[in-house]
C-alpha cells in the first residue's frame, strides 16, 4: 500500500487507507501485536488478544503496516550495506544482521516492559477508585473483601491483570468470578 502515511515524529504509528477513510495503526502496542483504530480490529481482534487467546491478533491494517515497516528497514538497509554478490552476503554481514536483530529485540522487550509497568500502574489506579467509591481501604479489598473486588473490577479488567492485583492466576480469577 502506496498511501501508508507514518505519523511524524511517533515509531511505529502510520495512518493506512480504509474503505471507510484512513485509520490509526500503531504496530508496537499491544506487546507487539499492534493495534488498529478500525471497527475490526476493535471488535474482533482486540477482545481476543485481551483474553490471552493465542495467536496474533491483527486486521489487515495492521499487517499492511508491518510490511511498510519492513519494506522500508529492508530498503534502508541495502542502502547502508551493499552486498558483495547479489544474493550472497558476507559473514560479517549476517553477524551484523543478527546483531541489529538481537539489538531489536531488547528494545522490544524494554518497551513491553514498560508498557507493563504502565497498565500495573493504571490497574492499580482502578481498585484506588473502587477503594474510594466502595468507602474501603485497599487492605480491605485485598482481605475480608477480597472476593467482591475482584468480581467488581473483573467487570472493567481482564482476569490476568486482576489477578496481577491480588497475586492470584487469571484462573483463580474466574473461579471467584464463577462462584458469586
Amino acid at each position: 500500500m502506496a498511501d501508508i502515511i507514518r505519523v511524524r515524529g511517533e515509531h511505529g504509528r502510520y495512518f493506512v487507507p480504509s474503505s471507510k477513510g484512513p485509520v490509526l495503526v500503531d504496530i508496537c502496542a499491544c506487546r507487539g501485536n499492534g493495534w488498529c483504530g478500525c471497527e475490526d480490529f476493535a471488535f474482533r481482534h482486540l477482545p481476543a488478544w485481551q483474553r490471552g487467546e493465542p495467536g496474533p491478533h491483527r486486521c489487515k491494517h495492521i499487517a499492511a503496516a508491518r510490511d511498510f515497516e519492513l519494506d522500508d528497514a529492508v530498503r534502508v538497509w541495502n542502502l547502508a550495506h551493499p552486498q558483495q554478490e547479489e544474493g550472497r552476503m558476507s559473514k560479517y554481514e549476517v553477524l551484523e544482521m543478527r546483531v541489529a536483530g538481537l539489538a531489536r529485540q531488547v528494545q522490544l522487550l524494554r518497551e513491553e516492559q514498560a508498557e507493563l509497568r504502565r497498565a500495573e500502574a493504571g490497574d492499580r489506579l482502578v481498585l484506588l477508585e473502587w477503594c474510594r467509591i466502595n468507602g474501603l481501604t485497599v487492605a480491605e479489598a485485598m482481605g475480608p473483601e477480597r472476593n467482591r473486588a475482584i468480581r467488581a473490577l473483573r467487570d472493567s479488567l481482564s482476569a490476568a491483570r486482576v489477578g496481577r492485583l491480588f497475586g492470584i492466576s487469571g484462573r483463580q480469577v474466574r473461579k471467584v468470578v464463577a462462584s458469586s
